[in-house]
């Protein structure tokens, strides 16, 4: 066995293991040895720390099945037979608060998160202002900042920039599904599950928590179509510059001081000629004035 110099840490688990093993009606003495020394579960089943060694679920069910215990001064006699196992995984929310408490993630993130917000203040137009402003606030939970307080910052500064995305920019954008990504994280830190602090129920937790994660996911959902067909579009060739040297046919009458529409393609476009051209008639696509066409008659050319 190895002696653990002794702490203040030590000394509080000892008296919070000491006072367990008390509640329960254990060897006070052997729970101690837990903490300031080495001991396996072979110890601990000698010295009547525990009442089973057990080499996995199932094998435990199969030992404590009609064994007596005491639950808050009562026996209680265990029925775990044929016992369903049920396995529980952490919440989104308690892996993200896991990751985020690396003491390396948390330092890495707080200051890469601090230089990347410096830069974009002294250098704005690269969004790394905004990179820098995430990293940050999940630099500062992981250094122990209150996770709630975390959670409004983001909540608020999501508000902001989907404001500014929507007011001031003609499109959605990083602005927005950053807001939209800021929203979602400060939802997920904001919303408990199972505490027996908040007055209400686990339920009323989790139908808020899945209302404000689908509210979010379908903004998203929207910002990411309008986001594609806008890149959709600009990556479309100028339909105005493909209708030159291209043929149409003639629905109004055209001259020099009056426009009117021609069709190509199924499609009405306005147009103008020099020439007076006759309605049925068919033109040739010489340029272009904005939006739209110049035109001469097809029997000059």
């Amino acid at each position: 066995m190895v002696t653990l110099s002794p702490s203040k840490t030590i000394n509080a688990l000892t008296a919070y293991i000491a006072e367990r093993a008390r509640m329960h009606g254990q060897n006070e003495t052997a729970a101690n040895l837990f903490v300031t020394h080495n001991l396996n579960e072979e110890s601990a089943l000698k010295y009547g720390v525990i009442d089973v060694v057990a080499s996995g679920i199932d094998d435990l069910l199969e030992r404590i099945d009609g064994m007596s215990v005491k639950v808050l001064g009562q026996s209680i006699v265990l029925h775990t037979k044929d016992a369903t196992v049920h396995q529980y995984e952490p919440s989104l929310r308690t892996a993200l608060l896991h990751t985020v408490s690396d003491p390396i993630i948390a330092s890495l993130a707080f200051l890469i998160g601090l230089y990347a917000l410096i830069f974009g203040i002294s250098a704005p137009g690269h969004f790394a202002e905004i990179i820098g402003a995430f990293l940050l606030l999940l630099g500062l939970i992981g250094l122990g900042f209150n996770v709630n307080i975390v959670a409004l910052l983001f909540l608020i500064l999501g508000s902001i920039l989907m404001i500014i995305a929507e007011a001031y920019t003609p499109g959605f954008g990083i602005l927005g599904g950053s807001g939209f990504l800021f929203i979602i994280v400060g939802s997920l830190l904001l919303i408990p599950f199972g505490s027996a602090q908040w007055l209400a129920s686990e339920d009323f937790y989790r139908i808020l928590f899945n209302a404000v994660i689908g509210t979010a996911l379908v903004i998203g959902g929207f910002t990411l179509f309008m986001v594609y067909k806008v890149v959709r579009a600009r990556r479309q060739r100028p339909l105005l510059k493909d209708m030159i040297n291209e043929i149409v046919y003639v629905v109004d009458e055209l001259g020099p001081d009056r426009h009117g529409f021609v069709k190509h393609s199924g499609e009405y476009w306005m147009a103008k000629s020099q020439e007076v051209i006759k309605p049925g008639s068919k033109a040739l696509v010489v340029g272009k004035e904005g939006h739209v066409l110049i035109v001469k008659p097809l029997e000059e050319l």
